[in-house]
């Protein structure tokens, strides 16, 4: 399995508002990927953790170079693969880990 773990800092209620709205709105494209697991959104006073669950990173290289992805995160070239932190209005964009993931039980 491959993870994907998106840490975005937040400013305020409002901004973690507008952002869980987006992904709720977008966590069902996810589903069109072969390869994509599952996708969890984690919440903490001052940051959001998006987690998604693939089942290799080929699976989540499909994603990334497609134009939904580019669609979700605002980018119009299918360069870098990662989220470019428009949008954000603390000017921190968001960072992005990429793990090898086992499930054990």
């Amino acid at each position: 399995m491959f993870v994907t773990v998106t840490t975005i800092p937040v400013a305020n209620e409002g901004q973690k508002a507008k952002i869980e709205e987006n992904f709720k709105k977008n966590a069902p494209d996810l589903k069109e990927f072969d390869g994509f697991i599952g996708f969890e959104f984690w919440k903490q006073e001052n940051e959001i953790k998006a987690v998604a669950h693939w089942e290799s990173r080929e699976a989540l290289d499909n994603y990334l170079n497609s134009d939904k992805f580019h669609q979700h995160h605002g980018t119009h070239e299918k360069s870098s693969g990662e989220a470019n932190g428009q949008g954000h209005e603390n000017g921190h964009g968001p960072k992005i880990d990429y793990y090898d993931a086992e499930t054990f039980a």
